[in-house]
């Protein structure tokens, strides 16, 4: 019944003409083509809306579903080769207890490694920043170690939950907070260091950055990780 009831929000939505990607978010619809594939197998055997909109609403959904597996396609051969680095902060209040945690891949699937640690007491935004340094400094001793070789012509993206660090350390938001300021200013001047030339900063939702806040979760109790690809 919760599934019928699901579809039929999402099939109201389409007709209102709300984008696609807003329907997603509302119906905290994470894994969007399979869950579009099933929305057709049903519409086929099941009578959900009224005859003058199905056809319409099948269109509609196969064209949001290709258009979807498109983009994923398209994100996988762009990612393929480069490296992925995702960070993020968990705090027990604001300033709170906090522990920070990154994990990097080399493309999609091949993780080379992951860490997180203890801050103390401190603001959640100061730990986004703490987690994204810490990140780099994981990314300074892959170098030294051999695991990431030629730095200079590789791509970087990093992700995290975190829009107001995202959109500060792009230059869209100013940084008002001078203790922000400074941590910023230790991204960019790390970034050179390393001889980092191609690098993109992406805001991500919390469910795509799970394993860098289970990181950072784990470190906030004190249960530190570290470890490399074998």
């Amino acid at each position: 019944m919760k599934k019928k009831s699901k579809l039929q929000n999402f099939f109201k939505m389409i007709i209102e003409n709300k984008k696609f990607e807003e329907i997603l978010k509302d119906l905290k619809i994470q894994n969007a083509p399979e869950y579009i594939k099933n929305i057709l197998e049903i519409l086929e055997k099941e009578e959900i809306c009224d005859k003058n909109n199905k056809n319409r609403l099948e269109k509609s959904i196969q064209k949001e579903f290709d258009l979807t597996l498109k983009n994923e396609a398209e994100n996988k051969k762009i990612l393929k080769n480069e490296i992925n680095i995702f960070s993020d902060g968990a705090v027990s209040g604001n300033p709170g207890i906090a522990g920070i945690g990154c994990v990097i891949f080399e493309g999609l699937e091949k993780e080379i490694s992951r860490e997180n640690k203890f801050l103390g007491v401190t603001t959640n935004n100061i730990a986004e920043y703490k987690a994204i340094l810490l990140a780099l400094d994981n990314i300074a001793e892959l170098k030294k170690e051999g695991f990431i070789k030629n730095i200079e012509t590789l791509k970087f993206n990093f992700f995290s939950d975190s829009e107001l660090m995202i959109r500060q350390l792009n230059g869209q938001y100013k940084i008002s907070n001078l203790k922000l300021q400074k941590l910023a200013m230790e991204f960019k001047q790390k970034i050179n260091k390393l001889g980092i030339k191609n690098y993109t900063l992406k805001h991500i939702y919390r469910e795509h950055n799970k394993i860098a806040d289970e990181l950072a979760v784990l470190a906030k109790n004190k249960k530190i990780i570290k470890s490399r690809a074998k």
